[in-house]
């Protein structure tokens, strides 16, 4: 019985370590400014759950494991107050969660919507690794930052009318002195970084799916890849039941472009798997892939950055060959997706002062020339 004891205060223990480098939401309506007009934002949680529309102090999420679902099991109150507010009755615990979700996700949608109608295309950007939307971001640009930015580079190169959907996710967040020791990162990004990243996309399909625009841009950067591809197919296997009930975007015209995707080429096996149905012919998906082959964050190969982890190399702890086109993972990917559908971006810049780099602004968005052919000859097209 002792030995039971100690290792359940040991796990729990742990889960409070891995919880601190949890990115919270709760204050969002009073730490961020109010988005232009042509912005909507959406907040989820380390599984995928909706931030409601309410104010939830940091420390008393902390408290709950960072988890929306422990603080509303913390908090029956106002979480009876959030349900009798969206009209929810009674059942379990876990069916009202799901139904919360469902109308929090629902008034999104409908949002959208309403304010886009007088514009060409609705864009959905999704921020990667790291990334605070607000608050004190030491070493690392924070991501409604990134957002602005890649905002007015789509509006300066467009001729078409843009609204934009912003995805704030729990995507971690290290400071500069934790990154130093490369193992601890790659450890979060790999344990706690994609797990959270498969549970949003496949929670984000409740409102892109819903989206009542013809065409629709989804946009990622970095890890924001492992979002967007579980949004858009089942590139997980392990919530086959919520896969087939949320389905993936059905709009005539879904593009994505995926800048420095943190992850294999192998994330996209499972392509054409889009919920209970495959992909349709001729299918309503085009892909594009913006890569860096200097870009040290994705290719661990470069000089001294092929780091050894006890028996492991970082690569090997989780893949990110795609944004850098190592092992020709360009090649990889291009066989998955539908003939005729797939664009590849080099922007492998070689200036000394910019060619490793993996900034969304700086190394993308800055190669203004390069930017500029992505805009017109895919998201713009």
């Amino acid at each position: 019985m002792l030995l039971l004891c100690m290792c359940a205060g040991h796990y729990s223990g742990m889960a409070q370590q891995k919880d601190k480098y949890a990115v919270l939401f709760g204050k969002h309506n009073s730490r961020m400014r109010k988005p232009p007009s042509n912005v909507v934002r959406m907040f989820l949680d380390k599984d995928g759950n909706y931030y409601p529309d309410i104010s939830i102090s940091r420390r008393s999420l902390r408290k709950s494991n960072s988890s929306l679902r422990q603080w509303y099991a913390d908090h029956t109150d106002r979480f009876e107050e959030l349900c009798k507010k969206y009209s929810i009755g009674e059942g379990s615990f876990d069916k009202r969660l799901e139904l919360l979700n469902a109308a929090i996700a629902k008034e999104i949608a409908d949002r959208i919507n309403t304010r886009s109608k007088e514009y060409d295309v609705v864009d959905v950007s999704i921020h990667g690794f790291r990334k605070k939307a607000y608050g004190i971001s030491l070493g690392n640009r924070r991501s409604v930052g990134d957002n602005r930015k890649l905002e007015a580079a789509i509006d300066r190169y467009s001729t078409k009318k843009h609204f934009y959907t912003e995805v704030y996710w729990d995507s971690k967040y290290l400071g500069p002195l934790e990154m130093i020791r490369k193992d601890k990162g790659y450890h979060v990004f790999a344990e706690q970084g994609i797990p959270a990243a498969l549970r949003v996309g496949l929670a984000a399909r409740r409102v892109v799916s819903n989206i009542k625009r013809q065409r629709i841009n989804i946009i990622t950067h970095s890890l924001g890849a492992v979002v967007g591809a579980e949004l858009l197919f089942n590139a997980d296997t392990s919530e086959p039941a919520l896969q087939s009930r949320l389905r993936t975007p059905a709009q005539p015209d879904v593009r994505t472009c995926l800048i420095a995707p943190a992850t294999s080429p192998y994330l996209f096996r499972n392509y054409d798997d889009r919920g209970p149905r495959k992909a349709p012919v001729p299918d309503n998906y085009s892909m594009a892939v913006v890569y860096n082959t200097n870009d040290f964050v994705l290719n661990k190969n470069l000089q001294l950055l092929f780091l050894h982890i006890g028996r492991n190399t970082a690569d090997s702890i989780s893949s990110t060959t795609l944004g850098c086109n190592c092992g020709s993972a360009i090649d990889t990917i291009a066989q998955y997706v539908s003939p005729g559908r797939f664009t590849a971006f080099d922007m492998s810049l070689k200036r000394k002062s910019k060619r490793k780099c993996h900034y969304l602004n700086h190394c993308y968005i800055r190669n203004k020339r390069a930017f500029r052919n992505v805009v017109a000859t895919f998201l713009d097209k």
